[in-house]
């Protein structure tokens, strides 16, 4: 039992030092970089801070202080994290410390000349960390940095002595890490971006009419909150006597009406505005920041391009379609559900009134009518 306990007590501990600066849970990519930065802060303290201890002990002074500073950036860079966030700034600083860290190792030589065996882990750190441009450019900047310290300084501003062929086999062999990594990063990167356009193209999907590619009520609820609290004005239009047009010419014209009354919509609103198909022959098109007067002139203007469409059967006999609107406000003193019911009244007294008007709802005298 008390080991099951122990157990969960170090996954709550790993798990919270894992997420560690995060804050959007949903951004996966922010996520990734910010288990990266941990990790590598915590295998960075874990060879840094021993092997500076170490070589403090052995009197190699210069290399216990690079080390030593090192670990005490990756502690003041994992705080930072906590209370920031900022998981970028925390990449550049941890990419920089092992940029300059292993150009330190090259120079110096580290212990017993076995320090450019570290330079194999900069390719993956940099790249996991920056991503594919960023880290690619970068690793040539190191690549450039590593060259001239193994064939461009003399024996005399040089800490250690390499043979020819090692200073070839580590130039090679770095050039080899750094393209696995550059292939690795860029296929990942790219997978992700593909995933991330795949789910905005099935979240569209979702939230699209697949007849009229307008949104559908689904789209409405999930902007619902941010309408309620906007201003604007409520246009519900539904097509006069549709149900006839479907029974006397088929449901394939009735498809053509409302593909036509869409695009006329789309046409006739502004890209800001929202247009949802709101039920079988019935729209609904939010206008925000505009007043009864500016919806009244959108609803007209509307109305007359539906009313002048050119839609016929496959008889050449020409299809009369009009539509019926009702207007409304949305205000701090009226909110959208209330303004969707005034809406509708509207939109059934110019119904009641001979279709194909645009009637106003009025709280003062309960409605006013527009007629053609």
């Amino acid at each position: 039992m008390s080991d099951t306990i122990d157990t969960l007590y170090f996954k709550d501990k790993l798990f919270h030092f894992m997420h560690n600066g995060v804050v959007d849970k949903s951004d996966t990519e922010a996520i990734r970089r910010i288990y990266l930065i941990n990790m590598f802060t915590f295998v960075g303290l874990f060879f840094t801070l021993p092997l500076g201890i170490n070589a403090f002990c052995n009197a190699m002074f210069p290399l216990a202080i690079a080390l030593l500073l090192i670990s005490f950036v990756l502690i003041i860079t994992f705080i930072l994290l906590k209370i920031t966030k900022n998981y970028k700034h925390a990449s550049y600083a941890i990419s920089a410390l092992f940029f300059f860290l292993m150009a330190y190792l090259v120079y110096t030589g580290g212990v017993d000349h076995t320090g450019p065996l570290w330079i194999y882990s900069l390719p993956m750190i940099i790249m996991f960390l920056l991503g594919f441009k960023r880290g690619l450019t970068i690793m040539f900047l190191f690549l450039i940095v590593l060259t001239t310290i193994l064939f461009g300084l003399d024996s005399q501003h040089i800490a250690v002595e390499y043979s020819y062929s090692f200073k070839v086999r580590i130039i090679l062999s770095f050039i080899a890490i750094m393209f696995l990594a550059s292939v690795y990063e860029f296929i990942r990167e790219k997978t992700y971006h593909d995933m991330l356009n795949l789910k905005k193209i099935l979240e569209n999907t979702s939230k699209q009419d697949p007849l009229t590619g307008l949104y559908n009520r689904r789209a409405y609820k999930e902007n619902i909150q941010s309408l309620h609290n906007s201003q604007g004005t409520i246009l519900m239009c539904d097509i006069d006597h549709f149900k006839k047009i479907n029974d006397y010419f088929g449901h394939y014209i009735g498809d053509m009406v409302l593909i036509q009354v869409a695009k006329c919509i789309q046409e006739n609103i502004r890209s800001e505005d929202l247009a949802i198909r709101w039920g079988g022959e019935e729209f609904l098109i939010f206008l925000p920041d505009s007043s009864l007067d500016n919806g009244y002139i959108v609803s007209e203007k509307l109305r007359k391009s539906i009313e002048n469409l050119s839609i016929r059967n496959s008889d050449g006999i020409l299809i009369k379609v009009t539509i019926s609107i009702g207007v409304s406000l949305v205000n701090h003193t009226t909110p959208l559900s209330t303004a969707l019911r005034h809406a509708d009244k509207a939109m059934y007294i110019a119904k009641n009134s001979g279709r194909n008007k645009t009637s106003v709802y009025s709280k003062d005298i309960f409605h006013k009518e527009f007629i053609s």
